[in-house]
């Protein structure tokens, strides 16, 4: 899996320089429709179904819920280039994520 992940990661801004360089900068979009649709069909033909033992009962992980919701808010506004990097929002929002 690491291997095909390094390759296809590789292999994406070479045939997106090819499509921009021979055709137009807006056929790299094209490529999204036809992955997407054979990931999701390999996903439905090869996934098994996940379902609950019987007697058990789900319930949602509320503070792993919150935690990753304040992290991704403060990654969000500590990557704020509107506020520069050495603000005291930028700092405390990333200092924030890295306290979680």
């Amino acid at each position: 899996m690491a291997g095909a992940s390094a390759f296809f990661a590789a292999l994406g801004p070479v045939l997106g320089g090819l499509l921009t360089q021979y055709i137009d900068w807006r056929a790299v979009f094209l490529i999204n429709v036809p992955l997407a649709a054979i990931t999701i069909a390999l996903t439905l033909l090869y996934t098994p179904a996940l379902r609950p033992e019987q007697g058990t009962r789900q319930s949602l992980d509320f503070p792993g819920l919150l935690t990753f919701a304040v992290g991704i808010c403060g990654l969000t506004l500590g990557q704020s280039q509107q506020w520069g990097w050495f603000s005291a929002a930028t700092l405390v929002s990333l200092g924030l994520v890295a306290f979680i």
